[in-house]
């Protein structure tokens, strides 16, 4: 991915070498995982600065790339040197069977921190949840502690029966202290997201969805800052909004099939003499893209905040 960032800081020494901030923003790990894969397991050795800071080569950023790819693989922390040092070919790419299950989904590792988790949701624990959430994260990508930690417990609690009180109560502890933390997370990754704006809009409420906000962490670490409204707002005041905080572009979101054309025909044509800002749609809401929406030229960004973020940060170049 090319680095769109004007900041100096960002941009590459003279002997090629990138801070820690440019990386973190190129491979979408977290400062604190990239120090502790450092520290902990010697993955990855950057050079320093005289003043004691990091700075990465091209060869180490594809060394990072190629952690995450055997983590999201299933590989553990603690077997990924082993794997990169060694010139046998990876378990899970192997095409001889495994002598033992390699570790993945359902590994005895993501099974502890989800039994933590789940201890601490039902004492509402917020210590020893933020402890065991940032012990995931000192060894894992965000993404991965989100796809094998939180939405695991999210579907757990979900799946129990409507009889059950307690859990839909932990549940909504659950999620409110997963937006918290994650609302945190993004206002951190977006004090450099200031290459490009956007205007991020759920369409209705939806308490338990993280979809708009992995979408704005995923848009955060290419250099798009997604400012994200609450339901209800208006969509006639939206263009104008958007101008005024000179944002590229509005990004609307739902995660339900909904019924959202009364609503999208109070959208306002273009303005004399000026052309209308493009408008995006995603998640599973919008899957197929709802005719109120073709009629005023958005365009679908799908349903995953990744693939979602790089499509947009694709189309904004383009503009």
């Amino acid at each position: 991915m090319a680095i769109t960032t004007d900041s100096i800081e960002d941009l590459p020494t003279e002997e090629g070498l990138f801070p820690i901030r440019t990386v973190c923003a190129l491979t979408g790990i977290h400062p604190v995982t990239l120090r502790a894969w450092e520290r902990r397991y010697g993955l990855i050795r950057p050079k320093r600065t005289p003043k004691g800071h990091r700075l990465y080569s091209g060869e180490d950023i594809e060394l990072i790339n190629r952690v995450l790819r055997l983590l999201d693989q299933g590989v553990s922390i603690g077997q990924v040197g082993q794997l990169l040092e060694s010139t046998e070919t990876p378990p899970a790419e192997s095409t001889a069977a495994p002598q033992t299950p390699p570790p993945g989904r359902d590994s005895r590792g993501w099974n502890d921190y989800r039994m933590r988790l789940r201890e601490a949701i039902g004492s509402l624990d917020v210590p020893a949840m933020s402890a065991t959430w940032e012990d995931a994260l000192s060894l894992f990508s965000l993404d991965t502690v989100i796809q094998q930690l939180a939405l695991p417990l999210q579907r757990m609690l979900q799946e129990r029966p409507v009889t059950d009180a307690v859990a839909g109560a932990e549940l909504a502890f659950l999620n409110r202290w997963l937006r918290q933390t994650l609302d945190t997370r993004l206002r951190q990754q977006q004090c450099h997201a200031d290459v490009m704006q956007v205007l991020a809009v759920p369409m209705h409420e939806s308490p338990g969805d993280l979809g708009l906000l992995l979408f704005a962490l995923a848009a955060a670490q290419r250099g798009i800052h997604a400012h994200l409204l609450t339901t209800g707002a208006p969509v006639a005041g939206l263009e104008t909004l958007a101008r005024r905080a000179d944002a590229s572009a509005i990004v609307l979101y739902s995660d339900s099939p909904l019924q959202h054309s009364a609503r999208l025909a109070h959208w306002p044509g273009a303005e004399s003499g000026s052309e209308r800002l493009p408008v995006f749609a995603m998640g599973p809401g919008f899957e197929p893209l709802p005719p109120a929406l073709e009629l005023i030229g958005a365009q679908s960004l799908g349903t995953d905040p990744d693939k979602a973020a790089r499509r947009l940060h694709g189309s904004l170049l383009q503009v």
